[in-house]
């Protein structure tokens, strides 16, 4: 008898807590959808972006943001989709601010195809078809939609000076792209002034009555941004379907078609021809655009992957003043054979 009042007693206190859990949990949902509504509305983006529902999960200590909804009439009226964002590995200061997060955007569709017809939609024909020709090849390759997903992680030190910020996308039936940086001297003000000044940009019809006021908000990003450092950079591509179909199109564009090693021993030449000629017409000798070139051609033939790094041991300027607008890259920046002895530049194809 005295077993089973225990067991009640400790039924009683697991249906409690459920239920006090779930008073909380929905406490904090109800918190997180009017911080999120109230962030649209400040920035303007209330009209542009929906989502479904908020769930909050306090044991992970994460959010979720269901069916979210990303669209405008002039510049992407096609809605770009994300399934499922999730945030969390929140970090805040002394202060409660926030110094650090993680965001998962899960199942990502972009139009891209109808996103490229509406972006040249008031361009002449002459324009329009220059512009696609750079798009010829991905959208024959059947990428008219890009599926995928993203994530992102940031984190600042408690000055709010320094941060690292790392970005992956994962293409579905294409690749992935893997970035990593790390920068200095970044005032805690600098993001916050350059989303509000995208936003801005991106939510209103420019007008010269505002001109002002775009160029003033514009010299204060600039003045922040001329202290940004590079610390760190690491990207990794690696292949998971894109190969197989340029072997596929190379095969079927060229007259009398072509075996698939052939193909592909075809795309690696033009690949190392492209990338050797961009890489001396930014400033790079033949000697350091062939060790690149042949690192992209040997990615291209074994389809493993393509890895880039720097090994930086002082954190170097990004931009530097001058210019009509008040900023131009660094001399470190602009150069590309100066950027690979400043930073220890590589790139590797496995």
């Amino acid at each position: 008898m005295k077993s089973k009042a225990i067991l009640f007693l400790l039924l009683g206190t697991v249906v409690i807590g459920g239920g006090g859990y779930t008073y909380i949990a929905k406490k904090h949902e109800d918190d997180a959808r009017r911080d999120i509504d109230i962030a649209l509305a400040k920035s303007g983006l209330t009209p542009y972006v929906t989502y479904k529902d908020v769930s909050v999960s306090l044991l992970s200590q994460s959010a979720d943001v269901s069916d979210v909804r990303i669209s405008h009439p002039r510049v992407a009226p096609h809605d770009i989709a994300i399934s499922n964002l999730t945030i969390d590995n929140l970090e805040y200061d002394d202060r409660d601010k926030l110094i650090g997060f993680s965001a998962t955007m899960d199942e990502v569709k972009i139009p891209l195809l109808k996103l490229l017809q509406t972006s040249t939609r008031e361009k002449s024909e002459r324009d329009r078809a220059r512009f696609f020709q750079n798009f010829k090849t991905i959208i024959g390759l059947g990428y008219t939609d890009l599926d995928g997903t993203i994530e992102i992680s940031a984190r600042m030190d408690d000055a709010l000076q320094d941060g690292k910020i790392d970005i992956s996308f994962d293409v579905a039936d294409a690749g992935s792209v893997g970035l990593g940086m790390s920068l200095t001297q970044l005032r805690s003000h600098f993001l916050l002034r350059l989303s509000e000044l995208g936003t801005s940009l991106a939510t209103q019809d420019f007008t010269f009555d505002r001109l002002g006021e775009y160029l003033q908000a514009a010299a204060a990003l600039m003045d922040d941004a001329k202290r940004l450092q590079l610390e760190r950079i690491e990207a990794t591509v690696r292949d998971a379907g894109l190969l197989q179909r340029l072997d596929h199109y190379e095969s079927e564009t060229v007259i009398g078609g072509l075996a698939q090693t052939e193909a592909r021993e075809r795309i690696a030449s033009d690949a190392h021809l492209a990338t050797s000629q961009k890489l001396q017409d930014l400033g790079a000798s033949r000697i350091n655009a062939g060790k690149i070139s042949d690192a992209v051609e040997a990615f291209v033939l074994s389809g493993n992957a393509l890895t880039m790094k720097t090994d930086i041991r002082t954190p170097i300027p990004l931009f530097r003043s001058g210019g009509f607008i008040g900023i131009l890259p660094s001399r470190e920046i602009e150069n590309m054979d100066v950027f690979i002895a400043t930073t220890a530049f590589v790139v590797e194809g496995n």
